[in-house]
């Protein structure tokens, strides 16, 4: 895999295999299936359904993954948890240099720890998948979103005459635009 082709402001969408993974992608098919979503978007992934969700982002040399996991709003080094055997896409806004460096800051600001996440964000965000009820997703902040609200954040304060819904209640089909570029297809 070539990561060289990655540019800041990517965007992650991986298909996991674990329990978790399988549920979410699960509820996103169903989801899919049975609320609107944009045609378009459907037919640029191409029965691909992501499980996770996440901002990459270069600094010093050094690719990140910044995006929410268990325990809050984080970066991970991108080759230390994902390699070619994983089943995943990286697509492109196609960011102005300034954007890029907006994201860099973004992501920074937004970076955290959250107990809160697992226990209320993950379990409100099923339901409200599953039933489209907006009640109270996401007490505690940036650091307690699931991982599609927290890349969707990331995209409209970069992006946001183009990401203006209410972050609130977003699937990973509102972090993908007809638009959007797939640089790296890695779909299993």
């Amino acid at each position: 895999m070539d990561i060289q082709s990655i540019q800041t402001g990517d965007t992650f969408l991986y298909q996991g295999t674990a329990f978790i993974s399988r549920a979410i992608i699960h509820f996103m098919e169903e989801y899919r299936d049975n609320f609107p979503v944009d045609p378009a978007i459907v037919k640029l992934l191409n029965g691909f359904v992501p499980s996770h969700c996440a901002t990459l982002v270069w600094i010093n040399g050094v690719l990140y993954l910044y995006g929410s996991i268990l325990f809050g709003f984080k970066p991970i080094v991108f080759t230390d948890y994902y390699s070619d055997s994983d089943s995943f896409l990286v697509m492109r806004d196609g960011l102005t240099d300034q954007q890029k460096n907006e994201v860099v800051i973004d992501v920074q600001k937004m970076t955290g720890d959250s107990a809160v996440y697992p226990v209320w964000a993950l379990p409100m965000w099923i339901l409200y998948v599953k039933t489209h009820w907006k009640g109270f997703l996401s007490p505690g902040g940036h650091c307690a979103e699931v991982c599609y609200k927290s890349t969707y954040e990331v995209k409209r304060a970069v992006l946001p005459d183009l990401y203006n819904q209410n972050p609130l209640y977003i699937t990973c089909f509102d972090c993908i635009k007809p638009n959007n570029q797939i640089i790296i297809d890695n779909r299993k």
